[in-house]
């Protein structure tokens, strides 16, 4: 374990319901790991950090359940009636009562959909969520694929920002292969974690629950404009994650670092509220 006064790692668990499908029942399929971490202002040079491996369980929404057909109304025609006594006026027939309507069945989420190109599913499924936060599009780095590629290859869930020379952010999962790249950046990264941000305008927000929300904030970070991500597939598991975690390891580094103490409110913008995109 490795510390400085500048840095410190904290595990970002996705360990409860997404905020953004509030009204919608959960049932675990997937057992994955995140983390990420958060550096100290004018820091140089690599940054070190301490961590502790927990095992998350990411939640995944059951089908809406369709809405129950409408009763149908049997309407007793003329025919179908008795005929009146001759002795007796007619009566008008009584009116019928119209059937009432079903409920609009709720509007689902958007869902992306992975192209097969690893880099390209990657840097979208940063861009749509990035657009909702009114800050600019990333662009794929090679260089930093090439790095991320280098760590995943460790096969050791761990935080390493010092291979390629450091001076980069990171996030980092474990259990999903690669061609849910999409679903890491969205639903576990971006969608289970957007919610629980304690607060925008702030340079240095509440950090006591940095990792519910610190995904997020790299994601959508202003100043992180190019990003390059791996998976790998690790044959013997990925170390240092407690257990029961699928075979792959996936890391995405980010330049310009995110996540920087005293620089969230000229990084990190409240949301336009734009349709909820899962991966």
């Amino acid at each position: 374990m490795r510390s400085s006064a500048f840095a410190v790692a904290l595990l970002a668990a996705s360990a409860v319901a997404s905020p953004i499908q509030k009204a919608r029942d959960y049932v675990t399929d997937i057992v994955v790991v995140t983390e990420t971490v958060y550096v100290t202002a004018g820091e140089e040079g690599g940054y070190y950090h301490t961590r502790t491996a927990v095992k998350t369980v990411i939640p995944t929404p059951l089908a809406d359940p369709a809405p129950s057909p409408t009763e149908p109304v049997v309407i007793v025609t003329e025919s179908q009636a008795p005929p009146p006594s001759p002795e007796q006026p007619q009566e008008a027939p009584a009116p019928t009562e119209a059937a009432p309507s079903a409920p609009a069945p709720e509007s689902s989420p958007a869902t992306y959909v992975p192209t097969g190109d690893y880099a390209t599913n990657a840097v979208n499924a940063h861009n749509v969520h990035r657009s909702n936060h009114s800050v600019g599009a990333v662009s794929w780095d090679a260089d930093l694929a090439n790095i991320a590629g280098q760590i995943a290859a460790s096969c050791n869930f761990a935080h390493d920002t010092t291979t390629g020379g450091g001076h980069y952010g990171q996030n980092i999962a474990a259990g999903n292969p690669p061609e849910e790249i999409a679903k890491i950046v969205s639903d576990e990264w971006y969608n289970s974690e957007v919610n629980l941000f304690p607060q925008y305008g702030v340079g240095t927000p509440d950090m006591g629950n940095f990792e519910a929300w610190g995904h997020f904030t790299q994601v959508v970070w202003k100043d992180s404009n190019l990003i390059g991500c791996a998976t790998q597939h690790c044959p013997n598991g990925v170390s240092n994650t407690m257990g029961g975690v699928g075979p792959y390891f996936t890391v995405c580094n980010y330049r310009n670092t995110g996540n920087v103490l005293e620089f969230f409110d000229q990084n990190v913008f409240p949301p336009l509220g734009q349709a909820t995109v899962t991966g």
